[in-house]
């Protein structure tokens, strides 16, 4: 088995703190891949928000032994905690790298995990064109494991678009997202590339459309016992978008109650939950 399908056999991202454990001790037994096992956990580190223990981690491992792996998962994982601490544009000359390398390597997959990441930290229309080119990657690539990113990759260019107010180039992207978690598999990622796609209806004025698709996906949802209270927050907001304020008030205060729980999005977005529970109310 490579270094490359062990990581990949031991990644929770659910839970990285058990995962940094895992990487931890696979570098202790695979001393031939110590380096690049090493990067990852350096990753749990990132997904935990410590971000200065996983630029500490990154520093202290020697990269002259491994090769052209290595030096990709380094530049990815640096760039990675440069993003998400913050500082998108440090973290671009190190996506750039990793894309360089990796594709100079034959290194599919990371070549497209960096482009991905390119798409995520550029501005707009930068993001635009490397999603364009990383989607361009995942069909012309030999490597089968590069349609992993097939999903994230249609789903970040679509809420690019959504984001930028192009609703009607934003909803092939989400639906192109769908088709792609539907092949590979997984509910929850399935249930919300459905709910993306209903949701940029809502944003498209097409409200009995959206409804339709989230009264369906609330039945999934209750079939899988999974609360979601951003599934509540869209059948509320099409049940108001089309004046039926009356049905819509019971599914505001679910979503309320549901999203109330979220510490980020309170901290986050505080007028979206003071807008909702104002119209749970009446």
């Amino acid at each position: 088995m490579t270094i490359s399908q062990i990581i990949d056999l031991n990644w929770d991202f659910e839970n990285p703190a058990e995962s940094e454990k895992r990487f931890l001790s696979l570098a202790d037994q695979h001393p031939q891949g110590r380096g690049r096992l090493l990067t990852q956990a350096a990753r749990c580190l990132g997904l935990m928000g410590k971000f200065e223990e996983a630029k500490a981690r990154l520093d202290s491992i020697e990269s002259d032994d491994e090769g052209a792996e290595l030096v990709v998962r380094m530049a990815l994982e640096h760039g990675r905690v440069k993003n998400s601490s913050g500082n998108p544009s440090e973290a671009l000359p190190y996506f750039q790298t990793a894309f360089e390398e990796g594709q100079e390597a034959g290194l599919e997959f990371l070549a497209a995990d960096a482009a991905h990441m390119l798409a995520i930290a550029s501005p707009t229309e930068e993001s635009i064109q490397w999603a364009i080119r990383c989607i361009e990657l995942i069909n012309t690539a030999e490597d089968e494991q590069v349609q992993k990113w097939a999903g994230p990759v249609y789903n970040n260019l679509a809420w690019t678009y959504h984001d930028a107010d192009r609703f009607e180039e934003a909803l092939p992207q989400f639906e192109k997202a769908l088709e792609a978690w539907t092949i590979r598999g997984g509910d929850r990622p399935i249930q919300i590339a459905k709910w993306s796609v209903a949701r940029c209806l809502r944003s498209l004025g097409r409200f009995k459309e959206a409804l339709e698709r989230q009264l369906e996906l609330a039945i999934e949802l209750k079939a899988a016992e999974v609360e979601d209270g951003f599934s509540q927050e869209e059948i509320a907001e099409c049940l108001y978008a089309l004046d039926r304020h009356d049905e819509a008030v019971p599914y505001f205060k679910e979503a309320h109650r549901l999203l109330s729980e979220m510490g980020w999005l309170k901290d986050s977005e505080p007028e979206r939950l003071a807008r909702i529970h104002k119209l749970s109310t009446k």
